[in-house]
């Protein structure tokens, strides 16, 4: 991909959490009151760059991300064993698929005792150590309307550095975090920080973006892995069409983010049936106003949003959510339509699910006959079906490596001596 201009890097931060949010929004929720706090924190402290303090921030509001692997979400558990796997699972996550280095395992010290801290050789514990002391005064927060903050005393130099809760009675009586946190005002200071603070650079932009896809793995890795299928098929089929490189930078931006609805949407992607349930349907097909919803919001290109949400259309007018026909289409929204139903034919966990590139293309050349698919771009998949099969088997071979990889590193970690560090 080329230098992205289509999302600003702070819509980018958002666009990830709120993605989070739609399979569940608590600890992102928690995640952003913490990172306001912190920012307030790290201002009053000084000593930090302000694209700095955005970074630590945007790293506090996905510290629980690994919850939605390990933990049940809605009751976390953080005092024991278990309670440390979302440490360790969210750091390795965020490591191996994101642009943030060695800065992710702040996520893995996040509840690491202060006094246990002189142990490590890690040159951000100030942010992991400030971030143990915000869980404790968000857990307050929350659960009494006025809290009592003079009890973090008590855990002074054991499980908190001093200087934490100095600096934090400081920020609560300067910046009225408290009020702000009750009226919901802080997010909108966030946000602003966010704006004008956070600058990623464009490979660190183009990574973000594949990270989306690999945060549908969180609700189901098959639709994670279809993300990524996609992907290579509009590619092939962008320079079948001759799309310039704009056209194909849109369009690789709406396979990536086409179905972050499918977050929040519980039914599992099964051995095709002529019809689904009417109750199944329209659960399914809320995904795509889901996607549209969040991407109207924070995509600055709208063509990219008009793609993606155009995906499940058909030509003959027979699709949703629009009921778009031929006339209204793009090439590129085509280009979607069809990568998203080969990645999902060609997409099978079950040695019976299989479908051979007979049986397939045979299914595209009926549905090109019945007016669903451009006829030409079908006749494309065709001709270059065994040059996209060998690319979707070495992207699907690196993407299982590369989960399979922070699996067996999470199950080393959690065997070994991290337990009694954390």
């Amino acid at each position: 991909m080329r230098p992205m201009t289509s999302i600003s890097s702070s819509n980018l931060c958002f666009l990830i959490c709120d993605t989070l949010k739609l399979l569940n929004p608590k600890p992102i929720e928690h995640g952003t009151r913490m990172a306001y706090m912190l920012i307030k924190m790290l201002e009053e402290r000084g000593g930090c760059e302000e694209y700095e303090i955005a970074e630590y921030a945007f790293l506090t509001m996905l510290h629980d991300i690994g919850a939605y692997k390990t933990d049940n979400v809605d009751n976390p558990v953080y005092e024991n064993e278990e309670g440390i796997a979302h440490c360790v699972y969210g750091s390795l996550f965020l490591k191996t698929l994101s642009p943030f280095g060695e800065r992710c395992d702040i996520l893995l010290y996040h509840h690491m005792p202060f006094s246990k801290m002189g142990r490590i050789n890690y040159r951000y514990l100030d942010i992991a150590s400030y971030i143990c002391m915000l869980e404790d005064v968000d857990a307050l927060i929350m659960s009494d309307a006025e809290p009592d903050f003079s009890i973090l005393e008590a855990f002074s130099k054991t499980k908190y550095r001093s200087e934490s809760i100095v600096l934090f009675n400081k920020c609560v009586r300067r910046y009225g975090i408290l009020d702000k946190i009750r009226s919901g005002e802080y997010e909108a200071e966030v946000k602003a920080y966010f704006d004008e603070n956070i600058l990623f650079k464009n490979e660190e932009k183009d990574s973000l973006m594949r990270f989306i896809a690999h945060l549908l793995s969180f609700r189901e890795q098959a639709r994670s892995i279809m993300t990524i299928m996609s992907l290579c098929i509009c590619d092939e089929l962008a320079d079948a069409m001759d799309l310039s490189l704009a056209e194909k930078d849109k369009l690789s931006y709406a396979a990536l983010v086409r179905d972050v609805g499918m977050m929040s949407v519980a039914t599992p992607i099964k051995k095709q049936r002529l019809k689904m349930e009417e109750d199944e349907r329209r659960n399914f097909e809320a995904h795509v106003d889901l996607s549209e919803k969040l991407l109207r919001q924070y995509m600055r290109d709208q063509t990219i949003v008009d793609i993606a949400i155009a995906h499940h259309e058909r030509l003959n007018g027979r699709g949703y959510p629009n009921h778009l026909k031929k006339r209204d289409l793009s090439v590129s929204q085509c280009i979607l339509q069809i990568a998203d139903l080969l990645a999902r034919y060609m997409n099978r966990y079950k040695e019976e699910d299989i479908m051979d590139e007979k049986t397939i293309t045979s299914i595209l050349n009926k549905r090109a006959y019945d007016k669903e698919l451009d006829d030409e771009l079908v006749q494309w998949v065709g001709m270059k079906y065994g040059r996209i099969e060998e690319r979707l088997r070495l992207e699907v071979k690196e993407y299982m490596e590369t989960h399979a990889n922070i699996n067996a590193k999470y199950k080393f970690l959690m065997k070994s001596k991290i337990g009694e560090i954390l």
